[in-house]
């Protein structure tokens, strides 16, 4: 399998290393309706050594998510829709020599104000980094 396509899912304890089994994964994308571990605790550090595409919605991030998925040597294309960062995240956003990232994208709610992380990632990351506002529909 090349692709992974998981919407709402939970994020439990015993969620620990699951995407280990997926070895020749290039596409990711994960939407969390619950949360309890890291995105970092998914796999191990011999993981994702061929992963091109991550896509997380409804995560919340903190500094070792960011610097495990810029150890991903092939990673092309990387979204974070709708997350959670953690303060001062913007210190693990860093471009390595090497990287081969061509697209960095932000999708967030106006509502949340990310204007430090997104002002910092334009200069880190400056012909590859958009930002993509949505409005939340309010329910019925």
């Amino acid at each position: 399998m090349s692709t992974l396509n998981l919407y709402d899912c939970e994020i439990l304890k015993n969620s620990r290393l699951s995407l280990n089994r997926f070895k020749n994964l290039r596409n990711l994308e994960l939407s969390a309706s619950k949360q309890e571990i890291n995105f970092y605790q998914l796999f191990d550090l011999a993981w994702g050594q061929i992963l091109a595409r991550i896509e997380l919605k409804n995560f919340k991030i903190e500094q070792r998510d960011i610097i495990r998925i810029f150890l991903f040597k092939n990673l092309v294309f990387l979204k974070f829709s709708n997350c959670n960062f953690a303060e001062n995240i913007q210190k693990c956003f860093k471009r390595k020599k090497g990287c081969c990232l061509k697209r960095l994208i932000l999708s967030f709610n106006p509502e949340v104000n990310y204007k430090e992380l997104s002002n910092y990632l334009f200069e880190e990351f400056d012909n590859i980094f958009s930002l993509e506002i949505y409005h939340p529909v309010p329910p019925n």
